[in-house]
């Protein structure tokens, strides 16, 4: 109907659409919200219940586009702390802990789901098309590869609740 159901905090310069990502359990969201005053943008959690948001991330670097763990108890996020050409992965819990390095990687790509042991991360790349990739968290500095590619565009890949399989978006 078009009708305003709740309003989910108060206004805010949202980083490509802000890029929100609901928690496994359905309470919050992440959301890419971009600082005006240095241009950069941090992931803040939005309450979906009461509707107030909090930060989550803070600091110099950009953060956005963020992914939960299957058990809500972390978010994993982009960060380009020197800008390109890298791009940093980093997960950090839900409790505010210190942020984990998954991977650091070429380019530009996006985290969009991890598998419920943690171990696995789907990325997005995106260049001339756009790419789903696979990369193992377990093994410090492993290269990503391609699960997905070719001419078409693939995108907002996710891994199934059992993690046995992946569904994903295409052209």
């Amino acid at each position: 109907s078009g009708r305003v159901v709740q309003r989910l905090g108060e206004p805010a310069f949202y980083r490509d659409s802000g890029c929100p990502a609901i928690s496994p359990f359905g309470r919050e969201a992440a959301v890419s919200i971009l600082n005006p005053q240095n241009g950069r943008s941090d992931i803040w959690l939005v309450d979906l219940e009461r509707g107030g948001r909090q930060p989550f991330t803070t600091g110099t670097s950009d953060k956005y586009i963020a992914a939960w763990t299957r058990d809500g108890t972390s978010v994993v996020y982009q960060s380009r702390p020197d800008g390109p050409p890298h791009v940093d992965v980093i997960a950090r819990a839900r409790s505010g802990a210190d942020e984990q390095l998954l991977a650091r990687l070429p380019g530009f790509v996006a985290p969009t789901s991890i598998s419920g042991d943690g171990r696995w991360l789907l990325l997005e790349e995106f260049g001339t098309g756009s790419d789903v990739l696979v990369v193992d968290t377990s093994r410090r500095g492993a290269e990503p590869a391609v699960l997905i590619g070719g001419a078409s565009f693939d995108y907002l890949a996710t891994f199934s609740p059992d993690g046995q399989y992946v569904a994903y978006a295409s052209d």
